[in-house]
């Protein structure tokens, strides 16, 4: 049996510069993220001991929120475990089996975290059948392959930042260069930093439907209407991006002061972008700001309704206070994970 696990992400500022919309027109983009100690982790076996893989019923058995046991992956109802999947089909460097068992499972409720679990899921899966030569078990190769898996076969409006800080870890700033091909390049800090930077932050699990004064979004989008809303968010955006920079410099020499006083000014072009926001996500950032003691805070996930999570950097002395004053929520706790995702065998 494999077992992979594959952290989860928050996105500290310039989130959205990642989507080609963005960076192909107005780029670059400019992104630091980091991951966490809450994990997405996938398990696989293939059932090749038996000559008859259909003794055991259906010969492809899934477990997640729910159990699947079907007779072949394009049978599968998880459309993203099934697309993940089926394009892998001709690779030449992999032998799917045609009997194999999967389970998902996460640290936390992953769906409507705004952690980037979807992607995390994508990266674990290949992490795991890319994990044996002469397969090119490489961190940027599959963070790659899992961006184009998720964003271009599969249709979602995703950005390269998830896929990248899945596979790869870290307290990272990831940025495109104008190559031809629009290259990621990344540079870190020291873990120490990473671990720094955690103890200053503290987060909290936003409810569902939130707001009443929230419209319902859209799923999904057409790339055509990702251009058009793009179009309308870049100059907001962009002006976070220049952001990015100083605020890499302030996290490598620990100048959390100034880290918050630039996720405070973030979040005013942050709402300014958003065409649709919901109010309560600025109740919630007001009260942490001023009777809790933040010195900023971000959300990760929509601003726009729908679930995620409310993130508060502050001097550590001053979280409990911000529990106090927001203890409508529920809080996560925030850990640093240094790694990208890795399989173990067992």
């Amino acid at each position: 049996m494999l077992i992979s696990r594959t952290p989860f992400r928050f996105s500290l500022i310039g989130g959205g510069s990642d989507l080609p919309a963005y960076y192909k027109e107005y780029g670059p983009a400019k992104i630091i993220s980091m991951t966490l100690g809450a994990s997405m982790y996938v398990t696989y076996s293939p059932r090749d001991l038996y000559s008859d893989p259909g003794a055991l019923g259906s010969p492809i058995r899934l477990s997640y929120t729910q159990t699947e046991n079907v007779n072949s992956i394009s049978a599968i109802q998880h459309d993203l475990i099934r697309g993940v999947l089926e394009s892998l089909r001709d690779d030449a460097h992999l032998k799917l089996p045609f009997s194999f068992e999967m389970t998902t499972v996460a640290d936390i409720p992953s769906r409507g975290a705004g952690l980037g679990s979807s992607s995390a899921l994508v990266v674990g899966i290949l992490k795991i059948l890319y994990s044996t030569p002469p397969s090119p078990d490489d961190a940027n190769v599959i963070a790659w392959y899992a961006y184009d898996i998720e964003s271009r076969i599969l249709g979602r409006p995703v950005g390269f930042q998830d896929h990248y800080s899945a596979a790869i870890g870290g307290l990272r700033k990831y940025h495109t260069i104008d190559d031809g091909y629009n290259s990621v390049k990344y540079s870190a800090v020291r873990n120490q930093r990473g671990s720094e930077l955690a103890s200053h932050l503290i987060a909290f699990r936003l409810p569902v439907n939130r707001s009443s004064n929230t419209a319902k979004m859209p799923e999904h989008q057409t790339l055509d209407a990702m251009k058009e809303d793009m179009r309308n968010r870049a100059d907001d955006l962009t002006f976070t991006v220049d952001m990015v920079d100083n605020m890499w410099e302030c996290l490598r020499c620990g100048d959390f002061l100034e880290v918050g006083r630039i996720l405070d000014k973030a979040w005013y072009y942050k709402k300014k972008s958003h065409g649709v926001l919901d109010n309560n996500i600025d109740r919630l950032y007001n009260i942490g700001v001023s009777k809790g003691g933040a010195l900023g805070g971000k959300v990760s996930g929509s601003m726009s309704g729908g679930a995620g999570h409310l993130f508060f950097l502050a001097y550590p002395d001053e979280h409990e206070r911000i529990r106090k004053a927001l203890k409508e929520l529920v809080e996560m706790k925030v850990e640093y994970y240094p790694h990208g995702s890795t399989v173990t065998r067992i």
